[in-house]
């Protein structure tokens, strides 16, 4: 198969993940018998579990919205994902290195894909080295800051905090002990070079060192914060933008972040690197933040795969809460259940959770308010809703927040919502809400003619399969000898266009080639349906054990073959008695020939 990445990758991958832990990790799940496990489906809402895992054949499947698959499906389906980016995720969760990938066949792309990698190493023993130094002497006033606020050394480790020595040269000289050249150091952004002497220097240079990672978990860049309250510097100070470094793709803490999202079925975002810390020791596991507070349409979009729900904590302060705006108009258009936590006394979460622990934040995210009351109370800053022009302003506000809502349902339930809120009459509200869907449906026909793209007429429907094809192919994965038979006895142009007599091929082929095996079949049968997507093959992937037992399987063989035999003399029979209707031929002896040429088995 043509992949970027390496089969062997895949495979390693593939062995190193157990589909019971995985899926673990997003829902909870009951242990059955013989290797099944069973919960609530992680695709749909349902009361009675029907989603079922089995373990030995690492495969799951839901009886209730039929969506099945193996370790990469159950990823990209559940964060939203293509096939590579699956294996990546996967990948960064149990260790295994995937080698960046190659864009051609050149000496140019091979050279991109080392420089690339060495880059990630150096980053990896730059915070290594930062980690160390926050231990040694000259980190002593790192660590005694870190240990005031609360943070624990098992924090410490858990999020790789560290210190970058007070010298213009620690990474610089660290980098070439290590073999690295001085362009690498810089292109790490970790180095600098300076516009007036042209010299190298630290970046970060005596600051305390937050690690940033993507989201395969791997070290990208740093947030340095100062520890100097008395200097005239930046409070903080992030790696610039580099091959590595995408600060409008990246959320902090997402690696830690993305399965609690799953298991508490919302996200937090938060303002900071220490705000997402005391969120996570409060067990909020589900908080992450942008780096600073400019959220991006792509960070909005990684948060999508994992979740429907967002909690937006940023600090009560003016950047804060106008940050706070700024990412409600961009998760709405993507159908989020927004909501905001008010955290008490106008504090963030970091200075909550060190004065008063976990009780506190607990009750701030469960008396958070939805994204309209927070629009209210924002707009009572700057608008008098006594005087009819503000108020006239507040609510032309609203309506284009409520114009980016998609579903009809909930922007009508929130303009009923914005009339008790302002006292404005719904009707009123609507008015001005039907301006700014038409408006915004003008924009969008405009764009949708310009960017027409026509619909393939030819694109290929799969075909439905025949239920004797199922039977021979539950028999052919579970029984070797039973595959040998069906090979011996089935002629394939009997079987139907369809997803599982493409698989059943599939499997009867290692008969032939004689790397028949049950785990070549499970995997034969995940890879094919991964594309075809067919219900019935996922159900049987599932399940435990054959639905028959082998005494029966020489029968069953037959009465399978000779269902198929005859399913096919019909539509042969039937398809050229079309040919001849279409030639105008009536001659009635040519029929009959053809109908003896059936019931005698022939062509």
């Amino acid at each position: 198969m043509n992949r970027a990445i390496p089969d062997e990758i895949v495979e390693d991958v593939r062995n190193r993940t157990n589909i019971v832990d995985l899926i673990g990790s997003y829902i909870s799940l009951k242990r059955g018998g013989n290797g099944v496990y069973k919960g609530l489906c992680p695709f749909h809402n349902e009361k009675t579990p029907s989603f079922v895992v089995n373990e030995h054949r690492q495969h799951y499947h839901c009886f209730g919205c039929g969506k099945g698959g193996d370790i990469f499906s159950f990823v990209m389906e559940k964060e939203n994902v293509d096939f590579p980016e699956a294996i990546h995720l996967l990948a960064a969760r149990c260790n295994v290195i995937i080698p960046e990938k190659t864009i051609g066949n050149g000496q140019k792309s091979k050279e991109i894909q080392d420089r690339k990698s060495r880059l990630f190493n150096l980053m990896e023993q730059f915070t290594r080295f930062f980690e160390n130094s926050l231990y040694q002497a000259n980190g002593k006033i790192a660590l005694e800051y870190l240990y005031k606020r609360g943070i624990d050394d098992e924090t410490i480790k858990k999020f790789r905090i560290g210190y970058a020595p007070d010298d213009w040269q620690a990474c610089v000289n660290f980098a070439k002990s290590l073999g690295y050249s001085e362009a690498e150091a810089v292109e790490t952004g970790t180095v600098r070079v300076s516009e007036k002497s042209g010299k190298l220097y630290d970046h970060f240079k005596g600051r305390l060192m937050f690690s940033i990672w993507d989201g395969q978990g791997r070290v990208v860049g740093f947030s340095g914060r100062t520890l100097d309250a008395e200097a005239k510097v930046a409070k903080y100070v992030n790696t610039a933008e580099t091959v590595l470094f995408k600060k409008s793709q990246l959320l902090y803490a997402l690696p830690f972040a993305r399965s609690a999202m799953g298991k508490n079925k919302m996200a937090i975002l938060c303002e900071g690197q220490l705000d997402v810390i005391a969120m996570h020791r409060a067990n909020y596991e589900c908080a992450v933040a942008p780096q600073g507070t400019a959220f991006t349409l792509e960070q909005a979009q990684i948060l999508r795969r994992s979740t429907q729900k967002i909690l937006l904590g940023f600090d009560s302060d003016n950047a804060g809460q106008n940050a706070i705006l700024r990412a409600i108009e961009i998760l709405l258009p993507l159908d989020f259940d927004i909501r905001v936590i008010k955290f008490p006394g106008g504090k963030d979460p970091d200075e909550l959770f060190r004065n008063q622990g976990k009780e506190p934040i607990a009750q701030a995210v469960n008396n958070s308010i939805d994204w309209l009351e927070f629009f209210f109370d924002y707009s009572k800053r700057s608008f008098n809703f006594e005087n009819p022009g503000d108020l006239n302003q507040v609510i032309l506000n609203l309506v284009r927040l409520l114009g980016l809502i998609k579903s009809s349902v909930a922007a009508e339930l929130y303009l009923k919502k914005a009339s008790e809120l302002s006292g404005v009459s719904y009707e009123a509200i609507k008015n001005e809400y039907n301006k700014v869907v038409r408006e915004n449906e003008r924009k969008s026909n405009a764009l949708s003619v310009a960017n027409e793209v026509k619909v393939n007429p030819a694109a290929k429907v799969e075909k439905k399969f025949y239920p004797s094809e199922l039977v021979l192919l539950e028999l052919a994965i579970n029984s070797e000898n039973a595959a040998r038979n069906i090979v011996d006895l089935l002629n394939p142009e009997y079987l139907s266009d369809s997803a599982v007599s493409k698989v059943l091929n599939a499997v009867l082929d290692t008969i032939l080639t004689e790397e028949y095996s049950l785990n070549n079949n499970i995997k034969i049968l995940t890879e094919l349906n991964r594309e075809l997507r067919e219900v019935e093959i996922d159900k049987l992937l599932v399940q435990s054990a054959c639905s028959y037992s082998e005494n029966q399987f020489e029968k069953i063989i037959g009465d399978c073959i000779k269902d198929l035999t005859e399913r096919y003399r019909k539509n042969d029979f039937a398809k050229r008695l079309n040919e001849m209707k279409l030639q105008n031929s009536n001659n009635q002896e040519d029929q009959i020939k053809m109908l003896e040429a059936l019931l005698k088995g022939k062509k």
